[in-house]
């Protein structure tokens, strides 16, 4: 379909188009492990920055299972492994870790820590000009700041290493960058842990949940609780039985006031405990009450901070409201009128933002086709492919001007018509569940449009030898996701030539 669009005075034409592919066809660079270890590898993505100084986009990938003396040893220790930007930009098809032996580095948890469950680029926080991670545990014991280094160690363990990172004890189930919240240079982090604290209610016990707001600084601590307060650390409890904390998010700045903001899910808070989603505005102080400025009410799965997606100056939100595999998504606009409390399945509509139904996880993933736009992509890990059962499939929706009010997922990968232009890309492995992870890694080939890594952990089944693979992490450049609707738009018009 042809639409015209006008911005700034200036018309120009869109030719709306589907485009449905693999990764093999978009020539994704697959990093993995030779070895058939269940290690959960893509379980977490993220992009690092510039990591070691050496003027390329590294990436970060979490594989929680790993187990340093061999898979099935009880160690769970966990670990994040750091890829070289520069060596995805001459790789072409595979990168093979190994604890000690590829371009990058290799963090290593404690016993039982199972890092790797959450990862996030979190900017500049000790102000020396190198990109610094936040690693969460699925144990929640702790949460981590590992700082970028020139030089780094290519096996960092994170019971020893001193100088190297940041320790925050009884958190870290989710973390995510919090931009610069205080508005000081230096980024800023934060840290969840939705079952901090039992209260007793009545007969009851409940987990309150909190969210730990980590203050960047050139002399950061090494060892910090998330229980004890400090000039570099505030905690924020949630009210009894909400979950606070279980999903977190920042790094934009909402209604471009100058400071970062911040997200925060509470599963189980707000009317019959159905979930809500805070906003707390960034300021040069944060007080011992904290308000909450603008309030989600139904939005209980997840909360994205993203890029600007349809041009209107100010960063927009994705939150999960009800249902997993079939639920729907919001995509919500920032900006100032972010106040009060919004009721998803009373309130939203057209002016608020688009829904995407049949959505289970959507992400931020930059500009990818180099337009201007912040772009999504959705994730469907559970979806079959070809009789391939728990494939997994992600949809990209790119950013525009104007957006339809609702935007039905499942209709897309059924070849139904949109105004939409979208990608779809298929998984390759069964079991492989592609999607579960997706993160923006920013330009690692310096050619202008933004990459993206999406994570392939794979589930073990029982008596399902695919189920026993390391798991694997794809960089699809956002390059060829451009190219494949311009191919597309290009036979379209080649078509319709011949056809006069």
């Amino acid at each position: 379909m042809l639409i015209f669009f006008f911005v700034s005075g200036v018309s120009f034409l869109s030719l709306a188009g589907q485009v449905h592919t693999n990764l093999n066809d978009l020539g994704a660079i697959r990093i993995t492990f030779a070895e058939q270890n269940h290690y959960g590898l893509g379980t977490a993505v993220s992009g690092t920055g510039d990591f070691d100084g050496d003027g390329y986009r590294d990436v970060a990938i979490g594989a929680p299972s790993y187990d340093p003396g061999g898979f099935g040893n009880g160690y769970e220790n966990g670990a994040v492994f750091i890829v070289s930007g520069k060596t995805l930009d001459r790789t072409r098809g595979e990168v093979i870790l190994s604890a000690n032996d590829f371009e990058g580095c290799s963090i290593i948890g404690k016993i039982q820590a199972r890092v790797g469950n959450a990862l996030s680029f979190v900017g500049d926080m000790n102000g020396d000009g190198l990109g610094d991670l936040a690693i969460g545990t699925e144990t929640h014991q702790g949460g981590y700041i590992v700082f970028g280094h020139k030089n780094p160690n290519r096996l960092i363990s994170l019971a020893e290493e001193a100088g190297r990172h940041v320790e925050i004890q009884n958190t870290g189930l989710s973390v995510s960058t919090a931009g610069d919240f205080n508005g000081d240079g230096f980024a800023d982090a934060i840290f969840g842990n939705p079952f901090t604290e039992l209260i007793d209610v009545g007969n009851q016990q409940y987990h309150v949940g909190s969210v730990s707001l980590l203050f960047g600084g050139i002399r950061l601590p090494q060892l910090l609780d998330s229980l004890i307060p400090t000039e570099y650390l505030k905690t924020i409890p949630g009210p009894a039985g909400a979950l606070m904390g279980n999903d977190i998010a920042g790094g934009h700045d909402i209604n471009c006031d100058g400071f970062s903001d911040i997200f925060i899910v509470a599963p189980k808070g707000g009317h019959q405990q159905r979930g809500r989603t805070v906003l707390i505005y960034g300021s040069e102080t944060l007080g011992e009450s904290v308000e909450y400025t603008f309030i989600i009410d139904q939005a209980r799965r997840f909360v994205r901070s993203i890029q600007d997606t349809n041009g209107d100056g100010y960063p927009d939100i994705l939150v999960g409201g009800e249902g997993g595999e079939n639920g729907t998504v919001y995509l919500i606009w920032g900006g100032t009128h972010l106040k009060g409390t919004l009721k998803l399945e009373e309130d939203f509509n057209a002016s608020w933002g688009v829904k995407l139904i049949g959505a289970q996880y959507a992400y931020g993933v930059g500009d990818l086709n180099g337009d201007g736009f912040g772009d999504i992509a959705v994730g469907i890990p559970r979806e079959p492919i070809r009789d391939k059962f728990l494939t997994g499939r992600v949809v990209f929706l790119f950013g525009r001007p104007q957006w339809p009010e609702t935007i039905d997922i499942r209709g897309l990968c059924e070849g139904k018509f949109s105004v939409m232009d979208y990608v779809i890309v298929d998984g390759l492995d069964a079991l492989g569940v592609f999607g579960s992870s997706i993160a923006a890694v920013g330009d690692i080939q310096g050619d202008g449009f933004d990459d993206v890594i999406i994570g392939a952990p794979t589930v073990l089944v029982p008596g399902e030898t695919a189920g026993e693979s390391p798991g694997s992490a794809y960089i699809i450049q956002g390059q060829n996701l451009f190219l494949s609707l311009q191919s597309y738009q290009s036979n379209f018009y080649s078509q319709k030539d011949s056809s006069r």
